[in-house]
Formats: C-alpha cells, structure tokens, sequence
C-alpha cells in the first residue's frame, strides 16, 4: 500500500460547471512547475469538464490522478447508492498538493454527489496528515468555505486524530 486518496463518485453526473473548471485550471496553472500529463509525457494537465488527469513530473510522480465523468474508468465498483469508487496513489510526493487541492474544489462543486476520503483523513501525527492542511487553507483562500471536523482520540501512547472534509462551498463574490 501506500498514501492513497479516495473518491466516491455518483454516476450520471454530466459536466464540471466553468466556474469549477476555471479554479482547476488556475491550480494546475499555479503548479505547472511539479505537474504535466503523465510523469513521463510532457504535455500539459488535461482539465475538461469530463475529465481531469495529470501526474507528477518523472520521479517526482506516482499513480496517474485520473477524475472522469465517462463511463468505464479504471475500476468499476459501484455500490447499492450508485457512487463508483476510484483512487490516487501519490505516495506523498509533491503533486500530492495538487491532488488534495482539485479534490476539495471538485467537492465543492459536486456536494454529496461525491464522497472524499484519504489516508491523511486518519493518523496519530496531526489533525490531517500529508498536504491536506495546507490544501485546505490554500482552497479557502480561492473563496471557498471549508467545514471540517477532527476528533481526538487518545490510545494510551499517543492521541489518534479522525478527519472528515464535512463540506466544501464555493463563496459568492461580490463585484
């Protein structure tokens, strides 16, 4: 195994909104140094209201982030309430970021039609582990509102944190 994020997506779902599109785009423009296709293709993130892929670059990536719309993704378990399962692997290397960062816009966007959960929602080191804190604060300040909640529980020898991303909303600007 190794440091995992996992989705659950609600299937039917048809298109990523321009506005959730345009933030995916300014993350991946304000990471363009540490992300590309794939870790050995140079071309560019992929951001389409379909489908979103990148990965790190060369040695700096791991498993492909892959978040599609379509049907017939890599793994298809789907459970009694419709949500397919899918998941990235970035073994805590620098476009793990990244990934938490798209993750929190993307739930944002598509509320309880997707279900976010990731090795760094449960440890004994911090309240969330690998780049969940600093994603959170970063998405926040893109003008989103981030509701979580983190538990303590104490085993004797060191306390152990439960995380949960509760919601995510995208604030309305005012001009």
């Amino acid at each position: 195994m190794g440091y995992t994020h996992y989705w659950y997506l609600k299937q039917g779902i048809k298109k990523l909104s321009d506005r959730c599109l345009s933030d995916l785009k300014k993350v991946a423009e304000e990471h363009k140094e540490i992300i590309q296709f794939e870790s050995d293709d140079k071309d560019k993130p992929l951001i389409k209201n379909k489908e979103i892929r990148f990965n790190g670059i060369g040695e700096e990536g791991h498993e492909t982030f892959l978040f599609s719309l379509k049907k017939g993704g890599k793994f298809i378990q789907e459970d009694e309430d419709g949500f397919v399962f899918e998941c990235c692997k970035t073994a805590r290397k620098p476009y793990d970021l990244v990934v938490c960062k798209m993750l929190l816009i993307l739930k944002a966007e598509l509320q309880d039609k997707i279900k976010l959960s990731s090795d760094g929602f449960s440890n004994c080191v911090c309240s969330f582990d690998g780049d969940w804190s600093n994603a959170i604060e970063r998405v926040k300040r893109m003008d989103y509102k981030i509701d979580c909640n983190v538990c303590s529980r104490d085993n004797g020898e060191s306390p152990y944190y439960d995380c949960e991303i509760k919601s995510v909303k995208k604030l309305e600007v005012k001009e």
